[in-house]
This record gives C-alpha cells, sequence and structure tokens, in this order.
C-alpha cells in the first residue's frame, strides 16, 4: 500500500510541475556549463535563474489556479479573455522590470564584450510571457481531460460490477426457487431420495455462495455444477434417460463467468421436460477446444406455450444482460424455436 501511496505522489500532477521546473533550471545550467562560466559564477547564476523560475511560475499559476477556475470553467469566458489579458500586460511588465533588474544587479554574467549590460524589451517579455501561459493553460486542459476520462472509466467500472452483482443476485435466487420446488414436490410424495437432494443442493449453494462472487471462474467447477444441477432435477422427474449431459473436449485451464448457461438449462427442463407427459427431453452438448466454450441446449416443448423463451422470464433476460457486460463482442447467442424443438447455442470467445 506505501508502495502504491508513493507512486501516486511521483505521478501527481503537482510532482510533474516539480519536474517540469526543475528540467527547465538543468537546462539553464547545461548552458551555464557550455558558456564556459567559471565555478565563482556558479551561485549568482543559480540564485538568479530560481528567481527567473519563481517568477515565472507566479506568472503560469495565477493564470491555471486563479483565472481559470474563476472565469473560464465557469463558462465566464469573455470575462476570462479580458482579465487574461489585463493579466498578460501587468506580469510582462513585472518580468520585464525584475529581468532588467537581475541583470544589473549581476554584471558579472551579463555584460556583453562591448562592455554594456544586457538588457531586454516589453514585446520580447510578451511573448516569452504569452508562450509559458499558453503552454500551462494547455497542459492543464489535457491534465483535466485524461484526469475526467480516468474517473468516468472508474466510475463506469464500478457501474458495470455493480450491475453485474445485480443480475447475479437476480439469477441466484431463481435457481434456488426453483431447485426447492423440486424438494417440496419430492417431500409431498415422501421420497426416499429428498435427503440426497438436499445434499446435492447444499452444494450449489455453496457454489453460489463462496465460489461465485469472483467475476470468472474455472470451468470445470461450473460443468460440475451443471452436472449436479441436472441430477438434482433427474432425481426428481424419475427419468435419467430424458436429460443428457455431453461434454467434449478439455476444461482444465479455462474460466467462465459463473452460472451463465444455468438459465437456460432450467428454462429447457420447465417447458421440455415438466410440459411433456412423457415424451419430453432436454439434450446438452458442452463443446470445448483452443478458441471457444460452445454451450448447445435442445428441448421440446408443448404446442400450448408458443414462447419457450419468454415464459424463461428473468433468468435469461439477465444472462443477455450479463453477456453483454462481460463478453462484449466475444460472445453469440442463438435461440430458436422451431416445430416443437426449442434449442439455445451459446458462442464464447476465449480471447
Amino acid at each position: 500500500m506505501t508502495n502504491k501511496k508513493s507512486i501516486l505522489v511521483l505521478n501527481s500532477r503537482f510532482a510533474r510541475n516539480i519536474y517540469f521546473w526543475i528540467i527547465f533550471l538543468a537546462i539553464q545550467l547545461l548552458t551555464f556549463f557550455r558558456e564556459g562560466y567559471g565555478p565563482a559564477l556558479a551561485g549568482p547564476f543559480l540564485t538568479v535563474n530560481i528567481i527567473v523560475i519563481l517568477l515565472m511560475a507566479m506568472v503560469v499559476y495565477v493564470n491555471n489556479l486563479i483565472l481559470l477556475p474563476l472565469y473560464f470553467e465557469k463558462k465566464k469566458y469573455s470575462a476570462y479573455v479580458f482579465v487574461m489579458l489585463i493579466w498578460l500586460v501587468v506580469s510582462t511588465f513585472i518580468l520585464e522590470f525584475s529581468y532588467n533588474f537581475l541583470f544589473r544587479l549581476f554584471p558579472q554574467l551579463y555584460t556583453t564584450d562591448s562592455g554594456s549590460i544586457v538588457s531586454i524589451g516589453f514585446f520580447e517579455v510578451l511573448i516569452i510571457n504569452a508562450v509559458f501561459i499558453f503552454g500551462f493553460t494547455l497542459t492543464k486542459f489535457a491534465n483535466d481531460y485524461f484526469a475526467s476520462e480516468d474517473r468516468l472509466r472508474s466510475i463506469e467500472s464500478k457501474q458495470i460490477e455493480s450491475e453485474l452483482n445485480f443480475l447475479k443476485a437476480q439469477i441466484n435466487p431463481h435457481f434456488l426457487f426453483n431447485t426447492l420446488n423440486s424438494i417440496y414436490a419430492l417431500s409431498l410424495k415422501k421420497s426416499d431420495e429428498a435427503p440426497e437432494v438436499v445434499l446435492k443442493l447444499s452444494d450449489l449453494l455453496r457454489y453460489m455462495l463462496y465460489e461465485c462472487e469472483t467475476e470468472f471462474i474455472a470451468l470445470e467447477k461450473e460443468i460440475h455444477v451443471t452436472q449436479s444441477y441436472l441430477e438434482l432435477e433427474q432425481i426428481r422427474l424419475k427419468n435419467k434417460e430424458a436429460i443428457s449431459l455431453q461434454i467434449s473436449g478439455d476444461p482444465s485451464g479455462k474460466i467462465i463467468a459463473p452460472l451463465l448457461w444455468i438459465p437456460f438449462v432450467e428454462n429447457a427442463i420447465k417447458h421440455g421436460l415438466n410440459s411433456k407427459a412423457s415424451d419430453g427431453f432436454v439434450r446438452i452438448l458442452i463443446e470445448i477446444n483452443d478458441n471457444e466454450i460452445r454451450f448447445t441446449c435442445v428441448n421440446n416443448f408443448s404446442p400450448t406455450i408458443h414462447d419457450p423463451e419468454r415464459a424463461g422470464g428473468i433468468g435469461i433476460e439477465n444472462t443477455r444482460k450479463r453477456l453483454a457486460l462481460i463478453y462484449p463482442h466475444r460472445h453469440t447467442l442463438l435461440i430458436k424455436s422451431d416445430n416443437q424443438l426449442y434449442s439455445v447455442t451459446l458462442i464464447i470467445k476465449n480471447s
């Protein structure tokens, strides 16, 4: 934490301004050595240049820290231009007087070969002054722009995280609700399988509570929880042949957003098995390769249900939103309903 704070301080706007003036002074010192001044003049030279830096800093920071916030940032553009021009003229007079005073104060540094002391005119100082003010103003605008972009990205990131957590919180109770219905049905029948279902449900709850808090989960775990859920439904329906799950490829080392396809599985069982008297089925295929993960789920449904996807409700809609947030431009979701067959194909690109 201390190192991170130190880096932030070193990269702060204040620090960058200090760096600029240090580099400015270093350039002046290079000029000093190049001109061949003796060591005895190093003290006076440093004194003059430090005073010059302080004067220039006064000029640019009056603009950046006072005039810009007071007028420009409040969109008082005409007032800003008027006050800025006055400050430009006033500060130029101040600088012209100060420069010429320093030249006379240190004649050993600023005497020409002809024996006269160097002097600088108003318009020369005006140009130098304008360049510094304009340069620092542009720098401030650039800093403000990038700082604003950083804040915006941070806000967007937090909003996406909040929305994902909200959507996940909606999916989990929906998943739990359907599973509890299965246990309730078995309890009504006083089935001996009820304890096994409760045990499997506890495993699923542990997965949702402790492992699904992260944005991504190991693909192996997601497949395992899908298998556990299907086993629960097979127990409830007493028809293991009606549900099939095939895995093709090696899930090792791959990750995926948790509980991503469970809503499709729930929907398929609800409309492929619960709505059919005897010939309902759900066929699930998960194909894994180096480039993508492909989930396919097919079920038949009763012709009395015209729109199984709509009947799927909140789960499928939330999954669409989660896919858009987590895998923008990296997923394909195809949903078809034809001839009493309902199919979902979800393709997730690895990168």
